[in-house]
């Protein structure tokens, strides 16, 4: 009779947890699928339709569109504070 798990008991004991585990990771996803759409306020879609390759082709532009504002906003903020660093050394330590 082998100890690792495959025969009697112990089988039935990793099928069970093996099951919680999976309904435990399941219920986790689930979560913060409905906390991401409590955040975005909009409404909940179903995750198990397919999604029109148009339309994500839309959503890929519109999300790289929206980066790349946000990338061109962070570049901004940190030349300004830069320059007010350089600013403010020059002006109060020389």
């Amino acid at each position: 009779m082998p100890v690792d798990g495959t025969y009697g008991r112990f089988s039935a004991h990793n099928q069970r947890f093996k099951e919680l585990r999976r309904k435990k990771l399941e219920r986790r996803e689930e979560k913060l699928l409905q906390n991401t759409l409590k955040k975005t306020g909009k409404a909940n879609p179903s995750t198990k339709e397919p999604i029109d390759p148009k339309k994500l082709a839309e959503l890929k532009v519109e999300i790289k569109k929206q980066a790349q504002k946000q990338l061109l906003k962070e570049f901004y903020l940190v030349l300004l504070s830069i320059v007010l660093v350089v600013l403010f050394c020059y002006l109060f330590l020389s």
